[in-house]
């Protein structure tokens, strides 16, 4: 660079022709941009021609501010061009992965804002806003990849670090996602953390703004707002939901309705079609309305149609379903009905449709040996009932053509023996959990029981043999 500058100097002073000062100058040009790309700034290159002397050691200076992460550089190492130096990491923002259920995805849009704990600082929640979410499904995790953008300006956020996200949600009546603070705003599709008033282009990328609206927000109608019940309100079947609404002229007096359910919202349920706003839903004890409906040999949740039933008050008004009286061998013979289904429940969640059916004709077997001689009259009228039901359920079962219909058969199933528990209990030889998923039978939901408090999904089997909740203790 010297020389050039040298040359330069002497062809500018001399009065030769000038296309031969401009090479020189053309040539001085090509130097001060070679000495750019190898890293030197201005003020290198300015020490340079200022001292005039070549230096066996320069300073070179990163491109970008951070903190250096990882160190390749040695002293007397050699280096060739591409080879790295040093890893550097803007750590003023970071990025937060993030994986999301299934379920989740109709929730979670582009530019939500997401707030996050640490166990760092388990006391302090952080924010930031969704910045991308992965377009394919593991289909090992059935979990969804999302990428969240985060200010982390005093560095309390290390890379590595395990965190809990929850993602504050608010819908529609259509089921889409609508958020305030986004209502008539223009938002980066790069950056969300660029967020305008007017349309325009963004501060860090130069990308166009686009509207909220356009990355799947819902406008804001407050007349639009969605008409949502407790997730123990109805009854699933896993073809239909049933409600139990209470009658508005007759004191005391229920009946059934069929709805349409849309996703479930954390502890609550969309409801498409079938309720009004200010219907009164039985959201504890509709399992007691529905099994007397069953004594009197009326539709149940079971049925096409559902007839009205009374009530007494005193029942309406407990808060717990009592268990009625038999003898404990009889409850000793119920626990062999209760082995039989947990048999059907651990094979159909390894999706083995032999041993499931197997396993209901065994179960066949052990109903038919049950003698109600007994029982009182109620409890015998109850239990005839109930023994119909889970001989028709087991039936299914025994002659399902595949392991999607023994599934559906099952929830029938299970709903059944969740009433067989309830009403009689059991002799305390195991412990009957019931348990939900809310995926199962596209999105509808159902319900089933085990003896164990780990989640092992009879409707998915290995597919997502961990989704699903415990939702009740029916019996220790």
């Amino acid at each position: 660079m010297l020389l050039a500058i040298k040359d330069y100097k002497e062809r500018s002073k001399s009065k030769s022709d000038s296309s031969s000062g401009m090479d020189e100058e053309r040539i001085l040009k090509s130097v001060l941009k070679k000495f750019r790309l190898w890293g030197l700034t201005d003020q290198n290159v300015k020490k340079i021609i200022k001292t005039g002397k070549v230096s066996d050691h320069m300073t070179l200076y990163a491109p970008v501010s951070g903190i250096v992460i990882h160190k390749n550089a040695l002293e007397g190492k050699y280096f060739v061009t591409g080879d790295r130096l040093f890893t550097i990491a803007d750590l003023s923002r970071v990025w937060i992965m993030l994986e999301a259920y299934e379920t989740d995805l109709p929730w979670l849009r582009y530019g939500q804002k997401v707030a996050f704990t640490t166990e760092a600082y388990p006391d302090e929640v952080f924010e930031g806003r969704i910045s991308f979410i992965n377009p394919v499904l593991d289909s090992k995790t059935r979990t969804v990849k999302v990428r969240v953008d985060a200010a982390n300006l005093k560095g309390k956020l290390k890379p590595e670090m395990f965190v809990n996200a929850v993602v504050h949600a608010k819908v529609s009546q259509s089921g889409k996602v609508i958020d305030p603070s986004l209502a008539d705003k223009w938002i980066s599709p790069m950056h969300p953390e660029i967020i305008k008033d007017k349309p325009g282009n963004c501060d860090i990328c130069g990308m166009k703004l686009v509207k909220a609206e356009s990355l799947g927000y819902d406008k804001i109608d407050e007349s639009q707002k969605p008409l949502v019940i407790p997730v123990t309100a109805p009854l699933i079947t896993g073809k239909r939901a049933i409600v139990y609404l209470k009658s508005k002229n007759k004191p005391g007096v229920y009946y059934g309705k069929e709805v349409t359910l849309g996703p479930r919202a954390g502890n609550y349920y969309i409801v498409r079609k079938g309720l009004k706003e200010g219907d009164q839903v039985v959201v504890n004890g509709n399992f007691k309305i529905d099994s007397a409906l069953q004594i009197l040999a009326r539709p149940s949740m079971m049925s096409e149609k559902s007839y009205p039933i009374s009530i007494p008050q005193k029942i309406e008004k407990e808060k717990t379903i009592k268990t009625i009286d038999v003898p404990l061998h009889f409850k000793h013979e119920l626990d062999k009905v209760y082995s039989t289904y947990f048999k059907i429940h651990e094979e159909l969640a390894k999706n083995n449709l032999k041993k499931a059916k197997s396993a209901a004709s065994k179960s066949m077997d052990s109903i038919s040996q049950i003698s109600p001689d007994k029982l009182s009259p109620v409890a015998k009228k109850i239990w005839i009932k109930l023994k119909r039901d889970l001989n028709a359920s087991v039936g299914d079962i025994s002659n399902a053509k595949n392991v999607n219909d023994a599934r559906e058969s099952f929830s029938n199933l299970s709903a059944t023996t969740y009433a067989l528990a309830k009403d009689f209990g059991t002799s305390g030889k195991f412990p009957i959990y019931r348990f939900f998923c809310p995926m199962a039978f596209n999105n509808k939901g159902g319900y089933w029981l085990q003896n164990t408090t780990e989640t092992i999904n009879p409707y998915f089997g290995k597919v997502m043999l961990k989704c699903g909740e415990k939702t009740e203790d029916v019996a220790k």
